[in-house]
């Protein structure tokens, strides 16, 4: 019986059998990497609790490419991007909200103290309202750009997700959830609900769509519309399972 070809580990050297699919010494993934959508870097993908996967080199959203029969096609790229911007705004917002956080109670510190000192006064409280007020609204605003930003990563995903899992169905006829969640890294049960958003896809008539060979410029654009179009279904049946009585 033949021994599995052997693979040497891009980050540290080690040799490591190519189903291993990870190295045993530094945990780096092996064997054929797809290019991150976000830097570049052909690293592998791991599980993450909010983005599902994530690349290991700059920790953006990833759909991990397990079956190398199935061929992407790249339309969820933009898609995950998308996400990634969101996730980077919503951690600058929350920067921003901490920064507020912590400014309000030194400025009411500040004026208390001024208040104490001198007594209250008309030129005193006019200023504290004039300082405080905006540092306070700062603040809030802050935290509903946090919340905002933060509510536009999960359409997004769910979108990019269901752009693949359009693809893997086009290159598999018949695909069954089991086989889906193999050849996606992901549970049953998610892969269920991905082909049951599918059949609600084809249903209304905005299933997968086989592109024509075109221009560049034509294959993007196509790819774009494609992308629009799964966020907005996703999005949809988002809003369907949330408004659902009897479910979590």
């Amino acid at each position: 019986m033949m021994a599995a070809a052997a693979l040497r580990c891009r980050a540290c050297g080690f040799e490591v059998p190519e189903a291993a699919g990870r190295c045993p010494r530094c945990s780096a993934a092996v064997g054929p990497l797809d290019p991150c959508p976000h830097c570049r870097a052909e690293a592998g993908a791991s599980p993450q609790t909010e983005l599902r996967y994530a690349c290991d080199v700059c920790g953006g959203p990833r759909v991990p490419h397990l079956d190398r029969a199935i061929r992407y096609g790249g339309r969820e790229a933009a898609l995950l991007r998308k996400a990634d911007a969101a996730r980077k705004g919503r951690a600058g917002w929350r920067a921003a909200a901490v920064a507020g956080g912590l400014l309000l109670p030194i400025t009411l510190a500040m004026f208390g103290l001024l208040l104490f000192i001198f007594g209250p006064s008309a030129v005193l409280v006019t200023l504290t309202l004039l300082f405080v007020a905006p540092v306070g609204a700062f603040l809030a605003f802050a935290l509903r750009r946090a919340a905002a930003r933060g509510g536009e990563i999960a359409p997004a995903l769910d979108a990019a997700w269901l752009a693949v899992a359009a693809e893997v169905a086009e290159q598999a006829p018949g695909i069954t959830a089991p086989a889906l969640a193999e050849k996606l890294g992901i549970q049953e049960p998610q892969a269920e609900e991905l082909l049951a958003l599918l059949d609600v896809n084809a249903a209304v008539g905005a299933g997968p769509r086989v592109r024509i060979a075109a221009g560049p410029a034509a294959e993007a654009r196509a790819a774009e519309e494609e992308a629009a179009l799964a966020e907005q279904v996703s999005a949809e049946a988002g809003a369907r399972r949330a408004q659902s009585p009897g479910k979590p």
